[in-house]
C-alpha cells in the first residue's frame, strides 16, 4: 500500500505497461488486503475444523485409525492370515499422525 502511494504520488510515474499502473496496482493491493483480511477473519474456524478432524481420526478407540485397524485385525482372526478376505484389507494402513489424547 505504500508503495503504490509513494508511486500515485510521483508525477514522473507513467508506464505505459496496464499491469504497472497506479489504478492497476491500486486494484491489485485492495484485492490482495481483502484476501489477507478473509484469512484472518477465517482461520479460527480453520483451527477449529484441524482440530475436529484430529479427534475423528485419532481419538484412541473410536477415532477413524483405531477402528480401521481393529476392523483389519478382526478379519485376520475371523479368516485367517493367509485367506482371500484378509488379502484385501491387509493392504490398508492405519497410523496416527497427530496426538488427541
Amino acid at each position: 500500500g505504500a508503495m503504490v502511494g509513494i508511486l500515485a504520488g510521483e508525477p514522473l510515474y507513467a508506464p505505459n505497461e496496464l499491469p504497472l499502473k497506479v489504478v492497476t496496482l491500486t486494484a491489485k493491493h485492495t484485492a490482495m488486503d481483502t484476501a489477507n483480511n478473509n484469512v484472518k477473519a477465517n482461520k479460527p474456524a480453520f483451527n477449529n475444523a484441524i482440530i475436529a478432524r484430529n479427534k475423528a481420526f485419532y481419538t484412541t478407540k473410536t477415532g477413524l485409525v483405531d477402528v480401521g485397524q481393529g476392523s483389519k485385525d478382526y478379519v485376520r482372526q475371523l479368516f485367517g492370515y493367509g485367506t482371500p478376505e484378509f488379502r484385501l484389507v491387509s493392504p490398508l494402513k492405519f497410523r496416527k499422525l497427530a496426538d488427541v489424547d
